[in-house]
């Protein structure tokens, strides 16, 4: 317990990840996972407070529970996504809660089946975004989102309009399983040589004899950890080595980085062209400081 204790300590107080930490870093994160319930969120709080039924205790310690951590986590110095899972639970209690008791006085929700509406223009506008080239195979995974949670959102929206409450159930339930489904079993393995360490990993494994130094960017490091057990020295971009000093050491020295950041750094760091490329994935690359056999 002390152990954990003293680390949630630390992290709370000093940053882990400096420069991206905000108090509303996590509004649209809970925004994004709570559809296509988000409309009713608020509109759901909002009757707790006010009302003074025979599950308020109950539903008032779920929402007690659910705004500590979201507060805690927002002012947290690190904050990651994951920190805030606990704080879904008693919020899906208070949404069924919530749902169920819309449905047992037979009330149309007007402001969630607005939002659901709007929300589901919004997702669809998404697919007119202009993509970078370096971001180009976003564009597929953008519209089987924006489609199917549209539908997730408009579907049950209308069944609710007509007052047909177990047809919008089980519209909200095939819609996200279809999501999940498209997502896990689609649009991720293709994602993957994107987004994924575990390629690059293997190819410097390959490359790697020994009395070498690897530079690794600083958002390659976990994977390349968890699956070549690759460590090295960590750079960002925007503290990015002596790339002209380092090309004439006499030792190899390989550096692992991001297609993008490769393309920015050819911006400002022109003796990178000077660098041979040894390995590529469609989202990372490795480079070496000294002539080598392709």
């Amino acid at each position: 317990m002390l152990f954990i204790g003293y680390h949630n300590f630390t992290r709370f107080a000093a940053p882990e990840h400096p420069g991206q930490n905000s108090i509303f870093f996590f509004v649209p994160i809970v925004l994004g996972a709570m559809m296509p319930w988000t409309g009713a969120l608020f509109q759901a709080m909002y009757r707790i407070i006010r009302g003074n039924g025979p599950y308020h205790d109950g539903l008032l310690f779920c929402l007690i529970w659910a705004v500590f951590i979201f507060v805690f986590f927002s002012f947290s110095k690190t904050q990651l996504v994951t920190y805030i899972a606990p704080l879904f639970p008693p919020l899906s209690i208070i949404l069924g809660w919530y749902t169920y008791a819309l449905k047992r006085i037979g009330r149309l929700p007007r402001i969630w089946l607005v939002s659901s509406y709007i929300g589901g223009l919004i997702l669809l506008a998404c697919n007119a975004i202009p993509l970078n080239e370096n971001a180009l195979f976003f564009s597929t995974p953008i519209l089987w989102a924006s489609l199917l949670l549209t539908a997730a959102l408009v579907l049950p929206a209308i069944c609710m309009q007509l007052k047909n409450w177990r047809a919008a159930l089980i519209c909200t339930i095939l819609s996200m399983f279809a999501f999940m489904t498209v997502a896990f079993a689609g649009v991720l393995p293709q994602a993957q040589e994107y987004i994924s360490g575990k390629t690059i990993a293997a190819d410097y494994v390959s490359l790697e004899t020994g009395n070498t130094t690897v530079y690794i960017e600083k958002f390659l490091c976990p994977a390349l950890a968890f699956y070549g057990n690759i460590t090295g020295t960590a750079w960002e971009i925007n503290e990015a080595p002596d790339f002209k000093k380092i090309r004439t050491i006499p030792q190899k020295a390989y550096f692992i980085m991001q297609r993008s950041t490769y393309n920015k750094l050819l911006q400002t760091q022109p003796d990178l062209n000077y660098w041979q490329i040894v390995r590529t994935t469609p989202g990372q690359l490795i480079l070496v400081n000294t002539k080598e056999p392709l």
